[in-house]
């Protein structure tokens, strides 16, 4: 027993020192870490305030990680608080620094994750759905298609879930993924028939041709668009027709087929869908050569916008017919048309809409390499962005933000 006893000491005595260390090193990590977030309360910039949280938060991980055993690490594996240091108040800053950076310096990533986060504050329905597909837009189209395809997978309403996989389809095949693209597409078109809505089922149609017709496979591309277009006529609602039948539009103008182009246009009602054909015909044009048929149609786009009162499609159009004007050459018509955009932006009263404006706007301008201007229509779209409170269009916001970033990369 004596012998137990000496034994047990000894190594007592051994241990002791080792944990007095160890003690000593916790608590000189945590006084560290202390001075560290009372110093993010003097004026500092967004990038300095996350840097020194950041530190914070790693001497909180070193504590954890290498001292497990001391007083300090297990209060705070255990979530208690030691003054005004705790794990979750200190991840919880930094998440908040982050977003703070991301309003000041914007990379796709963190604009991403900034509407992922807006999204889960709304209620599961149509409206998280809509901001559900245009993230997972986004992510396809930065080159993620794996994470666009798992966040449709989180997306009920069919029409969304289909539109997503059609950008992925696309990605893949730019990719050269062409086994992935083909199932993708063939999983859009089983969505598609599942859709019960016209005004629903056309447009992911439409989509599907256009997937097609850039796959090479001008038959399929064709079957589509026929069913599309039947399906666009049977729509009651004049504007989800007009819309409708503005994609078919498009995409017969993208696959050069500017007189069938030219006649579904002839059958939309609306001005604003009728205006946005016609810049696309332009482009259309503009590629196969025909200058001056291309002006004549950018003109009367430009004639057909004037007259459109909502300032939201208005200065939607003229993002397209200044984009048209560029593919033509036109670099000094395409300036003057997004000059007009970003003053009919200012008209937009719903800031959510009023975003996702001067977010195309900027896309627009760094396409035509304004790269100054990109940034400063950018720099209002966050600003714009960042004063909404309410979740949903806070997300749909950003989500337009991200789209931008994203095409960007």
């Amino acid at each position: 027993m004596k012998a137990l006893c000496a034994g047990f000491c000894v190594v007592w005595l051994l241990a002791t020192p080792a944990v007095a260390d160890d003690t000593a090193r916790a608590n000189e990590l945590l006084v560290q870490t202390v001075r560290l977030v009372q110093s993010v309360e003097r004026p500092l910039s967004a990038e300095n305030r996350l840097k020194l949280l950041r530190s914070a938060q790693d001497n909180l991980r070193t504590i954890v990680e290498r001292y497990a055993s001391t007083d300090v690490a297990v209060r705070l594996i255990t979530g208690q608080s030691i003054g005004i240091i705790s794990l979750a108040g200190l991840n919880k800053a930094v998440a908040a620094a982050k977003g703070e950076v991301c309003w000041t310096s914007p990379t796709y990533s963190c604009v991403v994750s900034l509407a992922i986060a807006a999204a889960g504050d709304i209620e599961r329905g149509f409206g998280r759905d809509h901001v559900s597909a245009r993230i997972a837009n986004a992510e396809a189209i930065a080159g993620n298609p794996l994470r666009a395809l798992a966040t449709a997978r989180g997306i009920e309403d069919a029409w969304h879930r289909a539109l997503v996989l059609v950008e992925v389809v696309t990605v893949e095949a730019k990719a050269g993924d062409t086994t992935e693209a083909r199932a993708a597409l063939d999983q859009a078109l089983t969505t598609a028939g599942g859709i019960e809505d016209a005004s629903d089922r056309a447009p992911v149609l439409v989509e599907v041709a256009a997937a097609e017709a850039k796959g090479g496979d001008a038959m399929a591309a064709r079957a589509a668009l026929d069913q599309a277009l039947a399906t666009a006529r049977g729509i009651e609602d004049a504007w989800n027709r007009a819309w409708a039948l503005a994609a078919v539009a498009e995409v017969r103008a993208k696959a050069g087929d500017i007189s069938g182009a030219l006649a579904a246009a002839s059958e939309i009602e609306s001005a604003g869908a009728r205006a946005w054909v016609l810049a696309e015909i332009a482009a259309a044009e503009a590629k196969a050569g025909d200058a001056m048929a291309a002006r004549a149609s950018l003109d009367q786009a430009l004639a057909t916008a004037r007259g459109i009162e909502d300032a939201s499609d208005r200065a939607r159009v003229l993002v397209e017919v200044a984009a048209a004007e560029a593919k033509a050459g036109d670099a000094m018509a395409a300036r003057a048309s997004l000059g007009q955009a970003l003053a009919t932006a200012r008209e937009i009263e719903d800031a959510s809409d009023r975003a996702g404006v001067l977010a195309a706007v900027a896309a627009a301008e760094a396409k035509a390499g304004g790269a100054m201007a990109a940034q400063a229509a950018l720099d209002q779209a966050l600003a714009t962005t960042r004063e909404i409170e309410d979740a949903w269009n806070r997300a749909l916001a950003l989500a337009a933000i991200a789209l931008v970033l994203a095409d960007g990369q």
